[in-house]
């Protein structure tokens, strides 16, 4: 499940040789999808489901979520866990404020950001309403 700005990259023999299928998705009302006001969180994870049945790729898949994608892919691994074989989480953003992460190891890596993205990251968290409406 990438997203608009970045790509997954695999040679096409390898991907036959493997016996890899890559799928991407639009989520509703991004992209190419039409919007869906009556989606909830859950919701995402039983799309993605739907699409892995309706293709017929088997009773458990590998999920990748990449960028923002580490959302949807995350939603999975809460709701249908059962019919994941695995997820990879590349570069998503991480609340650095979960207390169940090792605190310097959260400070070490909140330092290394820029500026700007750690002024992003205060606002998701202390206004996580202006979050939403931005990217609704």
């Amino acid at each position: 499940m990438p997203s608009a700005d970045c790509t997954l990259f695999l040679f096409q023999e390898l991907g036959v040789e493997l016996g890899l299928y890559l799928l991407s998705h639009d989520r509703a009302g991004y992209g190419e999808s039409d919007p869906n006001p009556k989606r909830s969180v859950k919701s995402e994870a039983f799309d993605i489901q739907e699409l892995a049945d309706q293709l017929e790729i088997g009773p458990r898949f590998y999920v990748i979520g990449i960028s923002m994608g580490a959302y949807a892919a995350w939603r999975c691994l809460k709701h249908i866990p059962h019919r994941l074989a695995g997820v990879a989480l590349v570069v998503p953003v991480i609340n650095y404020w979960w207390p169940s992460l090792p605190a310097s190891l959260c400070s070490e890596a909140y330092r290394a950001l820029l500026v700007q993205d750690q002024w992003a990251l205060h606002i998701a968290h202390y206004a996580p309403h202006l979050v939403y409406w931005w990217a609704t």
